[in-house]
């Protein structure tokens, strides 16, 4: 039997927080470990951060973001509990940070060679930021007259000189 823990969005968003921290962490060692020996074999230390420490911090973060998703959907949590969390990540200021990251990693990876792994970090965090802006997201109200049923209105196409030139 899986035991299931009962979060708030808040702690989730903390969790997901904290899985990103450790991913981006260790990207960012992978910068001052050395890759290479005298010999020319490549050391394995780099595999090791990337695939011990970034693919389960990531792993972990986009897990709490599908739980919080799955909860937002199944209305576990009133909405008292989800709208801070909806005004923080639908603000102004959490655009412009996501403008700030795409642009980091940009000129991270595509100008500055010596920060690529800045650039990143930058993709990891904007990554995360985008999910979790999109797990919180108010569901689109139901349409109603002509412009959201027109399907329905119309008749099926038809003509008597189809296939004859």
């Amino acid at each position: 039997m899986k035991s299931r823990l009962n979060l708030t969005p808040a702690q989730l968003l903390l969790v997901s927080l904290s899985g990103v921290v450790i991913s981006a962490a260790s990207l960012s060692l992978t910068r001052f470990v050395r890759t290479s020996d005298a010999c020319g074999c490549i050391r394995w230390t780099p595999f090791l951060f990337v695939f011990g420490l970034c693919i389960p911090g990531i792993l972990i973060a986009f897990s709490a973001i599908g739980s919080l998703r799955k909860g937002i959907q199944n209305q576990r949590w009133s909405e008292e509990q989800i709208e801070p969390l909806r005004s923080w990540l639908e603000s102004s200021y959490t655009t412009a940070l996501l403008i700030v990251f795409a642009l980091s990693y940009l000129i991270g990876w595509a100008l500055l060679a010596r920060f690529r792994t800045g650039g990143f970090v930058a993709l990891v965090l904007g990554q995360l930021l985008s999910q979790l802006r999109w797990a919180v997201r108010r569901p689109p109200a139901p349409r109603s007259g002509l412009i959201a049923n027109w399907r329905d209105q119309l008749a099926p196409i038809h003509s008597e000189h189809w296939g004859r030139r």
